[in-house]
């Protein structure tokens, strides 16, 4: 049996997942948010022993809430991979049960990229805020209702044999001496379940680990060793930069309280070192220095060693959009005629006149710009238009999925900046995608802002692909180019913070 059994907490801010995590570990080491601000931006985790078993707990931040960056985003893939690289045990998907598809985001993120459809088998539910979780039937009617409402969060219970279990973890910070008893006792009994649905649904003995994660986490996992023992060594410099700073201070009081003010600067503090067998005396200024010299080079190697592990995350991305090597070629720019109002209305008419009751493809054109007007309602009016390179529709208040593009297999550009779109399966997105544009600032209150965290990883396959294929073009059509090769030369911009 593996030395640990991971379980791997995910869910959206103010869910209750490093409550959860508090609740499991009998620990409050988990910084426990109380609102919809996330307490979380890196990921958590603490081990422990239950019934002879070992657990590695770990909590990850809610990516979608805290909007991250770009490289944030990689650093926690990356230690997530680094961290599971054995297998996972068990997977708590966090939910008070009022699901938005928000929520839907890391899940999403880590099913794409490092595991795969199978997940939802090693998936269980967390219910959380369910006060009557000890009531066996209540907890059977809210899976009922959760399943009712149908969407991904639905397919995930049923996919997972209906894999829920109940809890209820009011907060312990609270001044009423009864009411923080009654919490306590409700969080432990909500330990209780857990414990048991773990020893229920163990791993026995074979963990999960699908070949994205195994793939990923042996690209990554050198780099990441040394990096932690960078980490290591610039803390432990750092300590020793901090004790030679307070002897500084603490002579200087020394010297000022002897009344020696004139040689408070001059005066030489002298440290013993031993340095193969040779005894030298050097001043603590001297130290400092040194010190501070070591501090800048480990930085130096640190963010060197960083920027290495995003990079082989980044080309694992890339990766799992269809072979992106595959698709190098000559790309054309497009240049997206603008269609008002009265030209769509033309065009419904015209061509697509039964668009609104079932689609019918509209083979002629090419691009489609519907910017700046008040049309409402979904995208499943325009998933007949199939032969479209060029989507516009930001600012206008259109809303639902972008899954009815996926039949648009030689869309290149989409513009749904200010938009109301709020669902997507990155899955289902054309292939043949070069340039999203999905800002907010107009409409920082509009509903696109739920998928904006999904739609950074896409973005990130979609702007590298078109850099990799102006590489292509640069070096000529008819020469070899390596993926390995391409990605390493990759702009700066690309793979930091912006």
């Amino acid at each position: 049996m593996n030395e640990l059994e991971k379980i791997l907490l995910i869910g959206r801010t103010g869910k209750g997942k490093s409550t959860l995590a508090n609740v499991i570990t009998n620990t409050y080491k988990f910084r426990e948010s109380m609102g919809s601000a996330s307490e979380t931006r890196s990921i958590q985790f603490e081990t422990i022993k239950e019934n002879s078993i070992n657990y590695l707990v770990i909590d990850t931040p809610g990516i979608g809430d805290t909007r991250l960056t770009n490289n944030q985003v990689l650093d926690i893939i990356a230690e997530a991979v680094y961290l599971v690289r054995d297998g996972v045990c068990r997977v708590f998907f966090v939910t008070n049960g009022r699901f938005e598809q928000y929520e839907m985001t890391t899940y999403n993120l880590l099913r794409t990229i490092i595991f795969d459809e199978y997940i939802t088998r090693h998936t269980t539910i967390a219910r959380t805020r369910f006060k009557d979780f000890k009531n066996k039937n209540k907890c059977l009617e809210d899976i009922d209702s959760m399943i009712n409402i149908g969407g991904e969060l639905a397919e995930i219970i049923g996919s997972c044999q209906k894999k829920v279990v109940h809890v209820d973890n009011p907060s312990v910070e609270v001044e009423d001496e009864e009411e923080l008893t009654s919490n306590k006792r409700k969080r432990v009994k909500s330990r209780e379940r857990v414990m048991e649905h773990l020893r229920e649904n163990n791993c026995q003995g074979v963990p999960y680990k699908p070949p994205k994660l195994e793939s990923l986490s042996q690209e990554i996992t050198n780099d990441y060793n040394d990096y932690l023992e960078k980490k290591e060594e610039l803390r432990k410099e750092l300590e020793n930069l901090k004790s030679s700073e307070s002897l500084v201070k603490i002579s200087q009081i020394s010297t000022f309280e002897s009344g020696n003010n004139n040689e408070l600067i001059s005066e030489r503090k002298e440290l013993m070192i031993e340095v193969e067998s040779d005894i030298k005396f050097i001043s603590v200024e001297e130290k400092i220095f040194q010190l501070e010299d070591k501090k800048t080079r480990l930085k130096r190697e640190i963010e060197k060693k960083e920027k290495i592990i995003r990079q082989k995350v980044l080309k694992h991305i890339l990766n799992g959009y269809n072979a992106i090597a595959n698709e190098i070629g000559d790309i054309k720019k497009i240049n997206p005629e603008r269609l008002r109002s009265n030209e769509i209305e033309e065009l419904r008419n015209n061509y697509c006149n039964q668009l609104d009751k079932e689609t019918v493809p509209c083979v002629n054109l090419e691009t489609l710009n519907l910017v700046d007007n008040n049309f409402t309602g979904s995208l499943e009016s325009l998933k007949g238009l199939i032969k479209l390179t060029s989507l516009n529709i930001k600012n206008t208040l259109l809303a639902g999925s972008l899954d009815y593009l996926s039949g648009m297999e030689q869309l290149r550009e989409l513009y749904i900046s200010n938009t109301d779109i709020n669902e997507v399966n990155i899955y289902k997105l054309p292939r043949s995608l070069e340039n999203i544009e999905y800002s907010t600032n107009e409409r920082p209150d509009c509903k696109l802002t739920e998928i904006v965290p999904l739609l950074e990883i896409e973005n990130l396959s979609v702007r590298t692909k078109r850099q990799l294929s102006f590489s292509a073009e640069i070096q000529g059509e008819n020469k070899s180019v390596k993926l390995e090769d391409l990605v390493a030369e990759l702009e700066p911009m690309e793979i930091e913070d912006n």
